[in-house]
């Protein structure tokens, strides 16, 4: 008999309009205005495993005004339902905006970051891929962490990789707290 894995067809239904991808994860906004975070490519069991550690991650953290708000998970789809942040990615805005910013909108996402990372250090939380890629912006360009699939708590460390250009030094010790 053939195993069924060998068998099964993965299909995709979108769930909106694509306004992220990352290495595990398909972003799409949906009707109702909420951010769905799927797995991608659908089926992976890498990306499937990705997306449940995220989520043990968001459920571990809880709530936080400096991280994204987390509406729902779906653990037979592994699909997470979050709010939207209608400015998209610190890294979109700055190139969108050629760098025009006032100083003290750059202070107020300094801050934004700096107490969304100590919320997160104050869990036990290691992001390990905190880049302008990670921080998205909402209508009024509320600063919020988000992404949390390369993160590490209570000794468990990320299924999914980093970018190397923002991974901490190796030889870092995540178990022996923050």
């Amino acid at each position: 008999m053939t195993p069924l894995s060998d068998t099964r067809k993965t299909l995709y239904a979108s769930k909106g309009k694509m306004i992220g991808l990352g290495v595990s994860g398909l972003v799409e906004l949906s009707e109702e205005g909420y951010a769905i975070k799927s797995p991608w490519p659908p089926g992976s069991e890498d990306s499937l495993s990705d997306m449940r550690f995220e989520a043990k991650v968001y459920n571990h953290l809880g709530s936080h005004p400096r991280l994204i708000k987390v509406i729902d998970w779906d653990a037979e789809e592994c699909c997470l339902t979050m709010e939207n942040m209608s400015n998209g990615t610190l890294k979109d805005y700055l190139e969108k905006s050629n760098a025009c910013l006032s100083e003290p909108q750059r202070r107020r996402w300094i801050l934004h970051a700096v107490e969304g990372l100590a919320y997160l250090h104050t869990k036990g939380v290691i992001h390990y891929d905190f880049k302008p890629k990670s921080v998205l912006l909402d209508e009024n360009l509320e600063a919020k962490i988000a992404d949390f699939g390369c993160s590490a708590f209570n000794g468990l460390k990320p299924t999914a990789g980093a970018d190397l250009r923002y991974t901490p030094p190796k030889g870092g010790n995540i178990s022996s707290g923050v």
